[in-house]
């Protein structure tokens, strides 16, 4: 029922914007001005609010395709979904698990980052972040010895990779919340290169894409709040 309820309000949404579209196109054929022709929707993904505002002829078809590939993502990256590869993952107890190559290749980006970092960035640090509530929204402060005994099982030398094929060391877990909004930005920049848009703002987040500048040239403007 789930399922249906969703599909239907998409549906409805799909055909609204639609109806918008075409008064942006206007009923002569007219091709829509892109600095005018704009979608503006709010989708919540990856236990966030995300707003897409997509400029362009093409602005309804780009972002609902963002949306889409929100969900794709995480339903692929996601630490508790119990379908997600990276939960499977988390749960296989030190055996190795077949990941698709997309998951592969952001775990041998996050190692790479380890690398480059000296260890500052980390997807094994999960079972710490857990320990603190941060994932539960039950915040506690963990004991010293409990947070000991967990740091021991942090480290990329946990995550042993050959192709395809994933194993974690026992008491290992991976978090990829550090890098996966930076990707699906990245997936929502090649959407918009894909649709021709000419403009568009993805506020993922804390996680922002300018894309194009804003409608009279000058640049988009990011607030950030106590940098």
């Amino acid at each position: 029922m789930r399922g249906t309820v969703y599909y239907m309000k998409r549906f409805a949404g799909l055909i609204l914007a639609a109806a918008m579209l075409c008064g942006l196109c206007g009923c002569g054929g007219t091709p829509a001005d892109p600095d005018k022709a704009q979608e503006s929707i709010q989708v919540i993904a990856m236990d966030t609010v995300m707003i897409f505002s997509v400029y362009g002829e093409k602005s309804t078809h780009a972002a609902y395709a963002a949306e889409d590939e929100m969900r794709r993502l995480e339903d692929l990256l996601s630490r508790t979904d119990e379908e997600s590869q990276i939960f499977a993952l988390n749960s296989a107890g030190g055996q190795p698990v077949t990941v698709d190559s997309e998951v592969s290749r952001l775990l041998n980006t996050s190692g790479m980052y380890s690398d480059v970092t000296g260890g500052a960035f980390d997807i094994t640090i999960a079972p710490v972040v857990s320990a603190w509530g941060f994932t539960t929204d039950s915040y506690q402060v963990p004991a010293r010895a409990d947070l000991e005994e967990l740091l021991t099982h942090v480290g990329m030398e946990h995550v042993h990779q050959s192709g395809d094929s994933v194993r974690l060391d026992q008491g290992t877990q991976i978090d990829l919340g550090g890098i996966a909004k930076g990707y699906a930005s990245d997936r929502v920049a090649q959407i918009f290169a894909e649709s021709n848009i000419p403009r568009a703002t993805a506020a993922l987040g804390g996680n922002v894409l300018a894309w194009g500048d804003r409608p009279d040239g000058t640049p988009w403007r990011v607030g950030i709040q106590d940098p």
